[in-house]
């Protein structure tokens, strides 16, 4: 049927039945589907000469209309009738079927063409969209596969100008401010000008269009020349040659990045929907890849910043996976073992785990792997000199950003040190917790024998308990301050109160602490001075002086000499060991000297006692009362002054122990204000006691003047007005008796207290016996004399106002008492509250104060004092167990202001040094007269 002609079958047909000279149309419907000699010309004829017949076939009617020629008619004579009836129905109806069977042949060949038409159209379709897809995917994969920013770039624009045969494409980035951008990346026909990496503002590009795009705006141009665009944008695109563009907004995370842009520039082009499509699902791919690209590239700068970080951390880093294999090492790591990366990696750490820790540290890791939990376990790991470290190792695991464990990080510190300290400071807990128990046994047995009763009818027993107690208050005492001291000291937290010293006052003082106890040793004390300056804390170096020889003293048989010498030595001073190494930084050094005659030290002992707790016996603490921490105390305060202290010693016949100080050069001296320590007047005419006495009250704290006649005390007295005069009475000329009524007969001496010093006794019949203060007779003894003239100084006394501002109430009764002694007002406050009240209403003289108060504490006190107009000056006791540092002090600081520290200062030496700051505070109210009281 496809093959079937309708035309040339009727003709046939119509041929064989019906004489040529008429005319055949055949209709179906209205439809003409045949006509034969159809000409105009025989189609006018049709209306005046056509039979008509209409047949009825298979539901379809079919029209036969037959008409003459006008050939037939000229020959005036028609035949239509004849042909109607020579054919009858028949050909009617075969006129019909042929007709039927032409035109079904017709309706089909149209139908299969439009079959054959559509099913080649879906196959181009589907072949395109196969096409399309696995460009498509190929490209996806290409630009997923890279992690690099331009690669991404560069395969986009690549693969899309191939796949669309486009002139250009590129991608363009937006500037942050969004008034142009810069072409990343290109892809261009030869022959059409390249516009890679040109800054491109549009002036034609609104802020309108920017927000299209970033809503996902697909902008195609078919054809720029005819598009409804304006002016302004086609002269822009005509610059690049553009005759045609589709923009596609590229999108990272909902922000609009930048643009995929293709031209056409050698015609227009007419941008077909799959294109578009596949250009948008492009321009997604890419965003998705940027975004992948900016993750992994921030992942890559988190993990080179850890690992610069971890190289450059003191401390051990290690890194593992899930499969208990270890991934990374820090740079300490690897110094530390002295192994590469490589050797560690995985399980290679291991074998520098001591064997016995080995199992430990395996098992420590493998039972919280499971439970994802910290840990921190200890072991001995090898270091690179082969010496074995114990390290304490912390684990965390950790995580990646989907939730899902990726193993374990964790540190290592070296923790040798750590564990040896550890170790020293629990045998120093045991040491002293012994040492401290063993004395307050001794006292709570000794008082509680006491406080019974049991030894009521015993008193010299009871004396007895009473002095065990007492030592061993004395010792424990002792032993705490030793052990706040080593600690504070080589701490840090005491600070040197450096002055410049004189040595001989150094060592004088010194051996007036343990002159007491050398007479009751039997030991005799040779003291060679030595006149130099030194910048030293006084009390420090006293410290150790007083500490080296009440050891020798304490070690050395009776009747022996315990030796203290001072000598200036340089580096080339000979005979001294360790001289060289000591002194090759100083030119002048001071180097001290203390050696007995004692049982000596074993050689393999003498560097050990400079240690912590460390006696040549152990039963040296229990015999000779020591706490094994004063030859520690010692080295830490020479260490202090940039000096060094040793022994040297013989079994038999003795120790010495060295130290030295360097001296102050002439550069480093500091003027010392004037002293204002009270002044004493001496009269004697016998120069030799003159001379003694000057040298005890100055080594006291005290100013020495004398004169050897009465005469001169007379005159002295007036111009210098002394705090007190000691007076001889045998002289030669204006006895003392005749001085003494001198001096009162003068109004500005009158007042003056005067002490006796003389070889005579006291004759009770004398009368001028209520005129002195005390009578000391030569020679004279050095406590009595120093009470006598503290009791002078402070007998006006009992106009001065003292207030103890301390919470203890048993340390402020045993200050009340002290204070009483001299007829001192004496008031007391317990907390920083009512200190401040009494303050206020008292206007005391001097104040007592401890810093620890309940309230307010001692340093809110001295800050309220420091703003009230008539106590911002006043004298100042700061009586402390702290130790204060120079800022603490001058925060401290009123008028004039002395730091004493709790325990250690004892109570004669409290009651000194308080006293002689009192003198000076009556001293200073002498010549202020009018002062308000």
């Amino acid at each position: 049927m496809g093959v079937f002609r309708f035309q040339p079958l009727l003709d046939t047909l119509l041929e064989n039945h019906i004489a040529p000279g008429y005319a055949i149309a055949i209709f179906d419907d209205s439809e003409e589907i045949y006509c034969r000699d159809c000409s105009d010309s025989s189609r006018k004829l049709k209306a005046k000469w056509h039979h008509q017949t209409t047949v009825d076939l298979d539901g379809v009617s079919w029209q036969l209309k037959i008409w003459p020629t006008k050939t037939l008619l000229a020959q005036e004579q028609s035949w239509l009738p004849e042909v109607v009836l020579v054919g009858g129905l028949t050909t009617a109806f075969l006129l019909a079927g042929v007709a039927y069977l032409a035109q079904t042949a017709r309706w089909r060949t149209q139908q299969l063409a439009q079959e054959i038409s559509e099913r080649q159209q879906a196959q181009a379709e589907l072949q395109h969209q196969n096409l399309r897809g696995q460009l498509f995917a190929e490209l996806t994969l290409k630009i997923r596969r890279s992690l690099q920013l331009e690669e991404i770039l560069q395969t986009t624009v690549t693969e899309v100008q191939k796949l669309l045969q486009a002139d250009r494409v590129i991608i363009f980035r937006f500037w942050l401010d969004g008034t142009g951008g810069t072409v990343m990346q290109e892809a261009v026909v030869p022959g059409w000008a390249s516009v890679l990496a040109q800054g491109i503002t549009d002036d034609c590009f609104s802020s309108e269009y920017v927000q299209k795009y970033h809503q996902g705006r697909i902008y195609h141009l078919p054809d720029v020349d005819n598009g409804e665009v304006s002016s302004c944008l086609i002269d822009f695109l005509h610059q690049f040659n553009v005759k045609s563009k589709l923009v596609v907004p590229i999108l990272l995370k909902e922000e609009l990045w930048g643009l995929l842009i293709i031209h056409q520039c050698s015609h227009p082009r007419y941008w077909t929907n799959s294109e578009i499509e596949l250009l948008q699902q492009l321009a997604d791919q890419v965003g998705i890849a940027l975004a992948k690209s900016q993750l992994v590239e921030a992942l890559r700068e988190s993990e080179e910043r850890f690992r610069t970080m971890a190289d450059s951390a003191p401390v051990l880093l290690w890194m593992s996976n899930i499969h208990e294999q270890c991934t990374f090492f820090n740079q300490s790591w690897l110094d530390f073992t002295g192994k590469t990366l490589e050797q560690e990696l995985g399980e290679g750490w291991i074998a520098g785990i001591h064997p016995e820790d080995l199992q430990f540290a395996q098992d420590s890791y493998s039972n919280v792997r499971e439970s994802r939990q910290d840990f921190q376990r200890e072991y001995r790991l090898r270091r690179a000199d082969g010496e074995y470290r114990w390290v304490l190792d912390k684990g965390t695991p950790r995580f990646l950003p989907d939730g899902s464990f990726a193993g374990y990080i964790g540190s290592v510190l070296d923790i040798s040190d750590r564990r040896e300290l550890e170790q020293l400071k629990d045998e120093f807990i045991s040491v002293v917790s012994h040492e401290l128990r063993t004395p307050l046994t001794s006292i709570l047995g000794a008082l509680d024998l006491l406080a019974s009763g049991v030894l009521h009818s015993q008193p010299q027993q009871g004396q007895r308990m009473l002095k065990i107690a007492a030592n061993n208050a004395e010792r424990l005492v002792r032993l705490i301050n030793d052990i706040l001291d080593i600690e504070r000291i080589e701490s840090g937290k005491v600070t040197m109160t450096k002055q410049m010293c004189n040595v001989e006052q150094l060592i004088r003082g010194a051996v007036d602490v343990v002159q007491n106890m050398a007479q009751t040793a039997g030991i005799n004390l040779s003291v060679s001075c030595l006149s130099a300056r030194l910048w030293v804390d006084p009390d420090r170096i006293i410290q150790v002086l007083t500490n080296l020889l009440s050891n020798a003293i304490k070690f050395s048989p009776h009747g022996s000499t315990v030796e203290l010498t001072a000598e200036l030595i340089n580096s080339q001073s000979p005979g001294i060991d360790h001289l060289q190494q000591i002194t090759e930084n100083e030119p002048l050094t001071v180097l001290f000297q203390v050696s007995d005659q004692g049982r000596g030290i074993p050689a393999d002992k003498i560097e050990t006692i400079f240690g912590r707790f460390q006696q040549v016996d152990a039963s040296d603490s229990r015999k000779k009362g020591g706490t094994g921490l004063g030859l520690a105390v010692c080295r830490s305060i020479v260490q202090h002054h940039e000096g060094q202290i040793w022994a040297q010693s013989t079994l038999g016949k003795g120790s010495t122990f060295y130290f030295t100080l360097p001296i102050l050069q002439e550069e480093q001296m500091i003027l010392i204000p004037e002293s204002s320590a009270p002044l004493v007047l001496l009269c004697d005419d016998d120069p030799s006691v003159r001379t003694v006495v000057k040298a005890k009250l100055e080594q006291q704290g005290y100013q020495a003047m004398t004169v050897g006649s009465g005469e001169e005390t007379v005159k002295q007295a007036a111009q210098q007005l002394p705090d007190a005069i000691l007076l001889n009475l045998m002289m030669p000329g204006m006895n003392g008796w005749e001085t003494l009524a001198a001096l009162k007969e003068q109004v500005n001496t009158q007042d003056i207290p005067v002490i006796i010093l003389s070889g005579l006794f006291p004759n009770t019949r004398e009368t001028h016996y209520s005129q002195v203060k005390d009578w000391i007779i030569k020679p004279p003894d050095e406590k009595l004399l120093l009470q006598a003239l503290e009791q002078a100084l402070t007998e006006h006394n009992r106009n001065i106002r003292v207030l103890i501002i301390e919470d203890d109430t048993d340390l402020a009764k045993v200050l009340i008492a002290v204070f009483e002694r001299y007829g001192i007002e004496i008031y007391h406050a317990q907390t920083g509250r009512e200190a401040i009240q009494l303050s206020q209403r008292l206007l005391p003289d001097l104040l007592v104060l401890d810093l620890v108060l309940p309230e307010y504490d001692g340093f809110a006190v001295v800050d309220w004092l420091r703003k009230h107009n008539r106590l911002y000056q006043v004298p100042l006791v700061v009586y402390t167990s702290q130790d204060l540092g120079n800022s603490e002090r001058e925060r401290l600081k009123l008028g004039q202001t002395l730091f004493l520290t709790k325990s250690r200062i004892t109570p004669e030496e409290f009651e000194q040094r308080v006293i002689n700051l009192l003198n000076r505070i009556i001293r200073h109210r002498k010549r202020e007269p009018n002062r308000d009281s």
